[in-house]
């Protein structure tokens, strides 16, 4: 997959704000669709709003993964990425938009707290099979432009989505407590993720559907250690895997 240059700063605060702020824009591009306005493609061969949830759940999986193997091991050999293979392979319009999405929050939120307990670590890298060594700053920033380029092909379906596809809007809501992207929400949050956007639409980007990339990292400090043991304790229990078959 292409990904968006990266202007939105290069300070790991200002990049883990974006992670929790964005979803909050997708979450309310995601909210009031019912399963036919989810499953709606505006042309053969393009994603759905449901396909592109469940791309982002199947990322998430991909990158909360290597970036564990980056914070064990400096250097650590890193998968390339192929959740853009997901819709192809599974029919996500089948699946609950309410479910991919639950389990792409707890997934960003496992994400967060790792890459918090990194801090001090991000001058480590990773080797990926083809594009060699990637640092983890580039590894985060792509996530990041992930985020950015899929509220923005949600906001451009919701453009050409046909009234009737949209039917009798049923609202999906998380179980209280659940914020979109794992925190700082709320309106100042929302406000940022707008203005996020709204560079990214003058910039002219959306999503690209071509090849993966990759780009990894692990510390050297003493906080690698806690990345390690929370890693180890919930390897076992990442969400979805059942649903995901």
């Amino acid at each position: 997959m292409t990904y968006l240059t990266r202007q939105y700063g290069s300070t790991s605060r200002r990049l883990l704000k974006a992670l929790r702020e964005v979803p909050h824009e997708i979450e309310q591009q995601l909210v009031e669709l019912d399963d036919d306005a989810a499953a709606w493609r505006p042309a053969a061969g393009e994603w759905s709003a449901a396909e592109v949830a469940g791309f982002l759940r199947e990322s998430e999986r991909e990158d909360l993964r290597a970036v564990r193997a980056m914070l064990t091991r400096d250097g650590a050999a890193i998968a390339e990425r192929r959740a853009y293979l997901a819709p192809g392979k599974q029919n996500f319009a089948w699946q609950s938009l309410h479910t991919l999405w639950s389990e792409f929050v707890e997934l960003r939120e496992r994400l967060l707290w790792t890459l918090e307990l990194a801090e001090g670590a991000w001058d480590c890298h990773g080797v990926h099979p083809y594009r060699g060594a990637v640092t983890f700053s580039t590894w985060v920033h792509e996530v990041s432009e992930r985020d950015l380029e899929a509220a923005w092909s949600l906001r451009k379906l919701a453009e050409q989505r046909p009234p009737a596809a949209s039917g009798a809007r049923r609202r999906r809501r998380r179980a209280a407590g659940g914020g979109g992207g794992g925190g700082g929400g709320g309106e100042a949050g929302e406000g940022e993720a707008q203005r996020f956007l709204l560079e990214a639409a003058q910039q002219g980007h959306g999503f690209g559907w071509g090849e993966s990339g990759d780009a990894e990292q692990l510390p050297r400090d003493g906080r690698g250690g806690a990345v390690r043991a929370h890693a180890a304790a919930v390897d076992d229990a990442e969400p979805g895997r059942g649903a995901a078959a």
